[in-house]
C-alpha cells in the first residue's frame, strides 16, 4: 500500500471493545477501538458542574451584586448631600443664634459620617463593577476550558480510522491494559498499489521515470501484470549498495498482498 499506520492511544487505559478484526475494510471515522471511559466521563461531569457555579457567579455579579452596589452608592451620595446641606444650615444658623455649637458639631459629625459611609460605598460598586466582575468572568473562562479539555480527553478514549484502510494487525483484546506509545492496530491505506524493489546501484543509469514493467508475484508465478516506475530514491543505500525504486501498478490483481514478494522486470531497452 501507498503508506501503513500505527495506532495507538495517547493515555492510558483499559481496553473496553475492539471492534475490528484482521483483514476488515474501514472507511475514514469507522470506530477502531474504545477504552473503558468512566474517570474521563465523570471528570467532565465535574467540570460542567464548575462551569455550571461559574456561570451563576458571574450573572450574579452582573444582575445582582454589580446594580445592588451601585444603587448603594446612588443612596449614600443622597445622603452625604442632605447631610452637607444640612451641615451648613446650622452653621449659617450659628452666627444669628438659632442654634447652638452643639447642634453645629452633631450635623458636622452626621455629616462625616455620610461622607466615609459614601466612600466606602463607592470603592464597593468599582469593585462590583471592575474587579470583582472581572474575577467572575475570568473563573467562567477558566471552567469553559476545563470542559473542553475534559470532553478533548473523553474522545481520546476512542480511536477511529484516518483514512479509508484494512486492518493488517490487532495487537490488542478487550480488558488489556495500554500505555501511550504502544501500536494497537496497524492499517493499510487503501488507494493507489505500488511496488517496491532494490535493485543494485549499477542499474541506475539505466533506469527513467515511465519505464514499463513486468512484475509477478513469488506465490502466483503464472499470474504477471503490468507496471510502471513513478519513483527513484534520491539517496543509495550505502549498506546495501541499492537504490530502491517504486513502481506504480495501473491494475493490481486481487492476489496482491501487503508484503507480499514480486519478482520485477524492468524493460530499459529493446
Amino acid at each position: 500500500p501507498l503508506s501503513k499506520i500505527s495506532l495507538g492511544t495517547l493515555g492510558a487505559g483499559v481496553v473496553a471493545a475492539v471492534d475490528v478484526v484482521e483483514g476488515q475494510s474501514v472507511k475514514a471515522g469507522d470506530a477502531l477501538l474504545r477504552l473503558d471511559a468512566s474517570e474521563p466521563r465523570a471528570a467532565l461531569a465535574a467540570a460542567k458542574a464548575q462551569l455550571a457555579a461559574a456561570s451563576a457567579r458571574l450573572e450574579q455579579q452582573q444582575k445582582i451584586a454589580g446594580p445592588v452596589a451601585l444603587e448603594t452608592h446612588r443612596q449614600a451620595d443622597a445622603n452625604l448631600l442632605a447631610a452637607q446641606t444640612a451641615y451648613e444650615r446650622k452653621l449659617a444658623l450659628l452666627q444669628t443664634g438659632a442654634v447652638t455649637q452643639a447642634e453645629v458639631d452633631e450635623a458636622k459629625r452626621a455629616y462625616d459620617v455620610a461622607k466615609s459611609t459614601a466612600d466606602a460605598t463607592h470603592m464597593q460598586a468599582a469593585g462590583a463593577a471592575g474587579v470583582d466582575q472581572r474575577l467572575a468572568s475570568a473563573n467562567w473562562s477558566s471552567a469553559i476550558a476545563a470542559v473542553a479539555t475534559a470532553e478533548v480527553r473523553l474522545e481520546q478514549t476512542k480511536l477511529f480510522a484516518p483514512a479509508d484502510s484494512i486492518v493488517l494487525a490487532r495487537n490488542v483484546e478487550p480488558g488489556d491494559v495500554v500505555q501511550p506509545g504502544r501500536v494497537l492496530l496497524l492499517l493499510a491505506r487503501k488507494g493507489e498499489t505500488m511496488l517496491s524493489v532494490s535493485p543494485d546501484e549499477k542499474t541506475l543509469g539505466a533506469l527513467r521515470l515511465g519505464q514499463l514493467a513486468q512484475a509477478s508475484a513469488d506465490a502466483f508465478p503464472d499470474a504477471p501484470f503490468a507496471a510502471e516506475i513513478s519513483f527513484i530514491a534520491p539517496a543509495v543505500d550505502p549498506a546495501r549498495g541499492t537504490i530502491e525504486i517504486r513502481l506504480r501498478v495501473p491494475a493490481p490483481p486481487a492476489f496482491l498482498r501487503p508484503e507480499m514478494t514480486i519478482s520485477v522486470d524492468i524493460e530499459v531497452g529493446r
